[in-house]
């Protein structure tokens, strides 16, 4: 499902030396993550046996010798600064292969180029100009891969970017990473049954992190990161306050995958993530009409455990389940916000369970309406390949508390609970990306009489 071949020419893509035997070449191509498929010929003379290689109209030999015996062709008037694949199976001396394999930088190699460019722009005389852009590229093995986004609202003055880049050319992948982000925000307090606006304002947060992952084995990993956090908060007052907070924070990660099915479903298996965070917040600083007002600085703790898994008692028919639990150690304030909310499908967020530690528990059946559609929509921006629309119904259920006695006197009105249906559609961008669009209905079970109405782009869970 939405897979690509590529076809590697002979002194292009792939140095003549490699073709050693097919076995040899298929173990060159393994080791930079690529699945050795098949060959086919090159248009020229006939081929002629190599060592190493039998003599079937569809080997890599033919390609090799269709090349080699070909009459050169005089070099295309070079248009742009990259080569071009041979279409003839001849090799101009202007893109034959001259030494070792180079990536960087992207903009100067001919074997990287830009996987995915989506640019989308609106503007209305009554919410201002709204631009989001999102840009990937990689070279050809893989080794390499950089991806920008931007997000600009003109009304909210909101401007986010995200910039990343990723080394896998050895078994630990190395991956940095800086962002910015600005989001409007509120702080409601409740009256009765009612929510009020205690303060609004702009939140703009920097981040900047590094991370590793070493896979010890097909199933089993650890990842290493650091992220180091700077939020900024402008409150709308009558002396428009500002309040600045850094944090800093180490995570270690075991993860054991063994999830298995297709592209985009997955019908067996668990994963399970186990995380281990600890951090420093570096204080807070007040700034009340000009003058600095310095809050405490502290070390914290957090703790976290994730885990899904996935049962198809008989196809279509499939069975999912999550489980989060999440603990936060570290200094407290009288007042201050918990760290914790845990989203419920059916509550607002600001109506979510919140407090130092939380678990969710979430069920999902899914049965696929149409399994194969296969239509695209080539004519959309971005090119979307729709390959299947799925029913879901689910159910979340999340409590959170802040010491041992919350926990153990805990009761069922504690818990907030959701449940309800939706569609999913299972698209690849480009033919190659897989996204899933999710369209869900859900209905708190408090008793009251509403429906919320969400759209999700990504991640089933």
């Amino acid at each position: 499902e939405g897979s690509e071949f590529n076809l590697l020419d002979v002194d292009v893509h792939i140095p003549r030396a490699m073709l050693t035997g097919k076995q040899a070449v298929k173990d060159v191509l393994l080791r930079r993550g690529i699945i050795y498929v098949g060959t086919v010929p090159a248009p020229g003379a006939a081929p002629a046996p190599l060592p190493g290689w039998d003599e079937r109209k569809h080997d890599l030999a033919s390609t090799l010798a269709a090349a080699a015996t070909a009459p050169a062709q005089p070099p295309a008037p070079a248009t742009t600064g990259f080569a071009q694949p041979a279409t003839t199976g001849t090799f101009s001396p202007d893109i034959a292969y001259k030494g070792p394999y180079r990536a960087w930088p992207f903009v100067l190699t001919p074997l990287s180029s830009t996987d995915l460019f989506f640019p989308a722009l609106f503007y209305s005389s009554q919410s201002g100009l709204y631009l989001i852009s999102y840009w990937q590229t990689s070279d050809f093995l893989g080794n390499h891969s950089l991806n920008a986004a931007v997000l600009y609202q003109s009304q909210g003055r909101i401007l986010n970017f995200d910039l990343g880049y990723q080394y896998r050319r050895f078994r630990p992948w190395l991956s940095v990473r800086a962002a910015r982000e600005d989001n409007v925000f509120f702080r409601l307090i409740r009256e009765g049954n009612t929510l009020r606006v205690l303060h609004a304002g702009l939140v703009s947060t920097q981040i900047e992190s590094g991370g590793m992952q070493y896979p010890f084995d097909r199933y089993r990993r650890i990842e290493l990161g650091y992220t180091q956090l700077r939020d900024e908060y402008t409150i709308e007052t009558s002396s428009n306050l500002r309040l600045t907070e850094r944090q800093k924070q180490v995570t270690v990660s075991l993860v054991r995958d063994t999830a298995d099915g297709k592209t985009l479903d997955l019908l067996g298996g668990s994963r399970t993530n186990l995380t281990v965070g600890g951090g420093r917040h570096d204080g807070r600083i007040l700034w009340d009409r000009g003058s600095p007002v310095l809050g405490p600085a502290f070390p914290y703790q957090t703790y976290s455990l994730d885990h899904e898994a996935y049962w198809t008692p008989s196809d279509p028919h499939t069975f999912a389940g999550r489980f989060v639990g999440i603990a936060w150690e570290g200094h407290r304030e009288r007042g201050e916000r918990r760290p914790i909310r845990l989203p419920i499908r059916g509550y607002p967020r600001e109506e979510g369970p919140e407090g130092y530690r939380g678990t969710i528990v979430t069920l999902e059946y899914r049965v696929p309406i149409a399994r194969n559609i296969n239509y695209h929509l080539w004519y959309f921006i971005p090119s979307l390949y729709i390959k299947n629309l799925q029913f879901v119904g689910f159910g979340d259920a999340g409590f959170a508390w802040d010491s041992r006695a919350g926990f153990t006197g805990q009761r069922l009105k504690d818990w907030r609970a959701g449940a309800g249906s939706g569609l999913r559609l299972q698209t690849f961008v480009f033919q190659s990306y897989p996204l899933v669009l999710s369209l869900e209905f859900a209905k708190p079970l408090d008793g009251r009489d509403r429906w919320d109405v969400l759209f999700r782009l990504g991640p089933t869970f």
